[in-house]
């Protein structure tokens, strides 16, 4: 999702049109998120994804996040997201949009 796809580029069987984040009702409000997502990688001109990434191991520095890495390129995109210092801000920005989620 953080990377704009729609429910119309997903397959019809693809496991993600049974999740309630991808629900007919759910998806525009959950893009509303993504959007703002995507303005905070931009200040920083970083991906969204290597954002979240680094929300993530600042938050919960014990979970250990399984993003898509289907290239070596990917993998090694993603990895780098360890060195992204998010200011105070950006990261209780992002706590309040995770928080404030409802699905």
């Amino acid at each position: 999702m953080i990377t704009r796809k729609s429910r119309a580029d997903l397959e019809k069987d693809d496991f993600r049109m049974m999740l309630p984040r991808w629900s007919e009702e759910n998806f525009p409000g959950n893009l509303v998120v993504v959007d703002k997502i995507h303005a905070i990688a931009e200040k920083y001109g970083q991906t969204p994804s290597r954002v979240t990434l680094a929300w993530i191991l600042s938050e919960h520095p014990t979970w250990f996040a399984i993003p898509d890495s289907r290239t070596i390129a990917r993998l090694e995109a993603n990895a780098r997201a360890v060195d992204l210092r998010l200011v105070p801000e950006n990261l209780e920005e992002i706590r309040k949009l995770s928080e404030d989620a409802s699905v």
